[in-house]
């Protein structure tokens, strides 16, 4: 990386491959290692100007990702970005544009590569300037927001549900949110082993929880309502003459 930024590019790229190889022989082709490092070489490869290389290897290890930990993993989001990013520079905006949509609807859009991705397909109508405007307006909410204010707003939504039902279904929703977090990071623990240390039954049992966790909050958002404004409200929506400024 430190060759990469200074543009030393051929001495970065054989540490680069190494690297990968080291991690291929260790953890199997496909662990999330595995993915880092093609993500990284690509990386090299973009700065290159050599595309056609490194949307292969951002390809592979986006493939990698999704399988180790699942689609709508965050750590996916960086191949997904960077995929994007690439095509972006191509000017291949009809490429990009469904990344930026799918990263976008699970909230993990760079707004870096999103922004100009958006602009771009308006200029070639493949979105009107109200989606643009939209879309970017969203994508910019979720970038600003932080941890301190997600926790600010759990606390809130824990006061405003007072001491009923409500209040209940509010430290239940948000218990299960911390176990969700706390499985997730099991799992990345599971995949981080070599394939001889790894126990399939174990892996398997954790992803069920998970699945199960995510019914039980879905089955809870059905049954009250008015807790997912409460919440998780809904983002301001550009444009709407009715939510005040200031």
């Amino acid at each position: 990386m430190l060759y990469a930024e200074q543009g030393r590019f051929t001495d970065a790229e054989p540490l680069y491959q190494r690297s990968l190889a080291i991690f291929e022989k260790a953890f199997g082709r496909d662990h999330p290692a595995v993915a880092t490092s093609l993500n990284n070489l690509a990386l090299l490869y973009t700065s290159q100007g050599r595309y056609a290389e490194a949307e292969l290897l951002y390809q592979n290890s986006l493939a990698i990702s999704e399988k180790a930990l699942g689609r709508d993993h965050p750590d996916v989001a960086h191949p997904l970005n960077n995929l994007a990013s690439l095509y972006n520079k191509q000017g291949r905006y009809a490429d990009a544009l469904p990344i930026i949509r799918r990263t976008h609807s699970q909230g993990t859009a760079n707004k870096i590569v999103a922004f100009p991705v958006l602009l771009a397909s308006q200029g070639q109508n493949l979105l009107d300037a109200a989606e643009v405007l939209t879309d970017s307006y969203e994508i910019a909410q979720r970038a600003s927001s932080s941890a301190a204010a997600g926790a600010v707003s759990k606390l809130a939504a824990r006061f405003a549900a007072g001491s009923g039902e409500l209040a209940q279904l509010v430290r239940k929703d948000q218990d299960l949110t911390a176990e969700a977090e706390s499985l997730d990071k099991t799992v990345i623990a599971f995949v981080s082993k070599p394939s001889a240390q790894r126990s399939a039954a174990a892996e398997e049992q954790v992803r069920k929880r998970i699945e199960e966790v995510k019914a039980e909050r879905e089955k809870l958002s059905q049954r009250f309502p008015d807790y997912v404004a409460l919440s998780a409200p809904a983002f301001i929506v550009a444009g709407d003459a009715s939510t005040p400024c200031g």
